[in-house]
């Protein structure tokens, strides 16, 4: 059944730091921004292109009332609010005609831990969501991939909480705490300005993987490795509890989004996921005679068993009449996948501006 999807989104960002406000400095290579990225969302599930500036500097002394954002920030701490606002419609197709508002405020801190404790090469941060409104897959389409990248139930909960320890000249990076793997993997610098989810965590995770995977809007324990032996190349190692809000039951809501309301059940007892991503940058040094593009390559492995999906224990369609209805048992769940962004064209007087294109 075909949709014809009409909507409207904007995103504001609030009280962001003077910093912020600046243009965005040229991305440096695979080790930070790939400088393919030419409208670069900060992660796969923010839904429009990167707000490289902020209402703070159109507020005058209400920019930073009784001077607290100055303050904290010659103490290394720096937070934001952003919010998202939406309205979605589904005129045609799905389960029923409709329209929605949905919205996201997202509050973030960060701290440079040398500044405010002396911990050297050590950040720290933390964001929480307050989601609101109605989800238009939800209520009105039932697709498998929801029309909006920040729809979920409303609710107020916690998304990542993590500590990260910089080593070997900032070469590496040690990242422990509640983690989302969505943040870092499986990104498209180029695919995560559109609104729709299919462009961030992908099908074959969401839909495989014990409650979607460490994926918006849960999070889990884990642990992440970055190594950056130059600015061209990254790999990035991640192991993450494998189930962010736990296995379904009789007595508990069968929405893994409701069996973690708020994002505090830090999980440690499932069975492990591991992801593996390298990422080469190329011609990305100064006076490169073509475009810049980046290349990523992926691997993950989930631990856990799973359930076959077309056959039972003794060998027969599940569909067969006289089958056992038990399905057969696999160990572990494994995906190789692949990201091409590759810049085309760029401004002659703003490198940052442009347009760029992908394949995943």
């Amino acid at each position: 059944m075909r949709n014809r999807i009409l909507g409207v989104a904007a995103l504001v960002s609030l009280w962001v730091s003077a910093a912020s406000a600046q243009p965005a400095p040229t991305p440096l290579g695979a080790g930070d921004a790939p400088a393919t990225a030419v409208a670069e969302a900060a992660t796969s599930d923010q839904t429009a292109a990167n707000v490289q500036g902020s209402i703070e500097s159109s507020l005058g002394p209400y920019g930073d009332p009784f001077g607290l954002r100055a303050y904290l920030r010659t103490r290394g701490i720096e937070y934001s609010l952003t919010y998202i606002g939406e309205t979605l419609g589904n005129p045609t197709g799905g389960a029923r005609r409709g329209a929605i508002y949905e919205g996201r405020l997202d509050l973030q801190i960060d701290a440079d831990l040398n500044k405010l404790a002396g911990w050297q090469g050590a950040a720290f941060h933390t964001n929480f969501y307050q989601i609101h409104g109605t989800g238009l897959s939800r209520y009105y389409v039932n697709n498998l991939d929801v029309v909006s990248g920040i729809e979920a139930l409303p609710s107020t909960r916690l998304y990542e909480l993590w500590i990260e320890q910089k080593l070997l000249d900032g070469k590496a990076a040690l990242r422990v705490g509640q983690l989302a793997a969505d943040t870092e993997f499986f990104v498209s610098q180029t695919a995560s300005v559109f609104v729709n989810s299919t462009f961030g965590w992908p099908d074959f995770t969401a839909a495989n993987l014990p409650s979607g995977g460490p994926a918006y809007p849960l999070a889990t324990p884990g642990a992440r490795v970055k190594l950056t032996p130059t600015d061209q190349i990254s790999v990035l190692v991640g192991l993450f509890n494998g189930d962010p809000a736990g296995a379904g039951r009789t007595d508990n809501a069968f929405d893994p989004q409701r069996r973690n309301r708020t994002g505090t059940n830090f999980r440690v007892n499932d069975p492990p996921l591991l992801m593996l991503e390298g990422a080469y940058a190329y011609n990305i040094r100064p006076g490169a005679i073509a475009e810049s593009g980046t290349v990523k390559l992926g691997y993950f492995h989930h631990f856990g068993r799973f359930d076959d999906l077309r056959f039972d224990d003794t060998g027969r369609p599940l569909a067969d009449p006289s089958t056992s209805g038990i399905a057969r048992r696999f160990r572990g769940n494994d995906g190789f996948y692949g990201i091409l962004d590759q810049t085309i064209y760029r401004e002659a007087a703003d490198r940052t501006q442009g347009a760029s294109v992908f394949l995943r």
